[in-house]
């Protein structure tokens, strides 16, 4: 019986292997993102809870504002069609869908919860945007949101839910087009 030598380079990609998957592990469950963030003190818990207990046909007028800027008010008619109170930009108006940011929202989940900062512009919530949506009587919020950073994983935006200590964090592309609509406005 012949035995074949292990080639060194076949040890070598073994090697690799290991190393990466190890790598990978620690990755998992690293928390360097909140050091490089400056977050430490303040260490996130990943989770996969629901951020909201509405669904989307109970909305029938969406409030942004910001204290630095003009709101804008989005309101759906009898007919079922929204229109802005304010001149949005065109473009962005004609591909903003209202009823899929909205089925989108309502379906957002959280991905990260955060502890309740001192300072309110460690998660961006200094001087946030606020987003209040009613439903027919518009006394009565259906929901609010502040809206604080963009994290810096640049998929992920910091919220808190009026009436909730925690601060979470929800993909951006929730609430990515509607602010981008907001901008518009005040540009």
């Amino acid at each position: 019986m012949v035995e074949t030598p292990v080639k060194k380079t076949s040890l070598g990609w073994l090697a690799l292997l290991v190393i990466s998957l190890v790598a990978i592990s620690y990755q998992s469950t690293d928390n360097s993102h909140e050091l490089l963030a400056g977050k430490s003190e303040h260490p996130a818990k990943p989770v996969t809870t629901a951020l909201f207990v509405w669904t989307a046909d109970q909305v029938s007028t969406i409030h942004v504002s910001h204290a630095e800027s003009k709101a804008l008010v989005l309101k759906r008619s009898a007919l079922q069609e929204w229109t802005a109170d304010q001149k949005v930009d065109a473009g962005l108006w004609k591909n903003f869908d209202v009823n899929v940011f909205l089925g989108t929202l309502s379906r957002a989940k959280e991905e990260r919860q955060y502890g309740k900062p001192e300072d309110g512009s460690t998660y961006g919530f200094a001087n946030p945007v606020i987003v209040r949506l009613s439903g027919i009587d518009d006394s009565h919020p259906v929901a609010e949101v502040s809206i604080g950073d963009l994290a810096p994983d640049g998929l992920s935006r910091y919220v808190q839910v009026k009436g909730k200590e925690q601060i979470v964090s929800i993909p951006n592309y929730h609430v990515k087009e509607l602010l981008r609509l907001y901008s518009s406005i005040n540009s």
